[in-house]
């Protein structure tokens, strides 16, 4: 059985950190950091929609790519896929550098 711990949604956009994208990830991608969260675009109307750029863990990657192949937006998806690879290369060796110094 697993718990989950309740995020309090933001009121403005200000409050949108790191920490806060951190903790509103966690349900779905367990030990994820976000580094950083930029505001890409807002759609005003009856439910404001906003769009943000994530950096920090490169399963963010992996979650833009399978919104970029629901979008029909092939190209980009490939290209995800491979910053994907590329960075969770990095990690992995980065990882077992630290354990082999460790």
């Amino acid at each position: 059985m697993s718990t989950t711990t309740a995020v309090k949604v933001p009121g403005s956009l200000e409050e949108i950190t790191p920490a806060w994208m951190s903790a509103a990830l966690q349900e779905t991608m367990p030990g994820v950091e976000v580094q950083r969260v930029e505001v890409i675009d807002v759609i005003h109307g009856a439910c404001t929609k906003i769009r943000f750029g994530l950096a920090g863990d490169p399963r963010l990657l992996w979650n833009v790519a399978v919104c970029e192949k629901n979008l029909r937006r092939y190209s980009r998806m490939l290209r995800t896929i491979r910053r994907y690879q590329t960075e969770e290369k990095k990690v992995r060796h980065e990882s077992k550098l630290r354990r082999d110094a460790g």
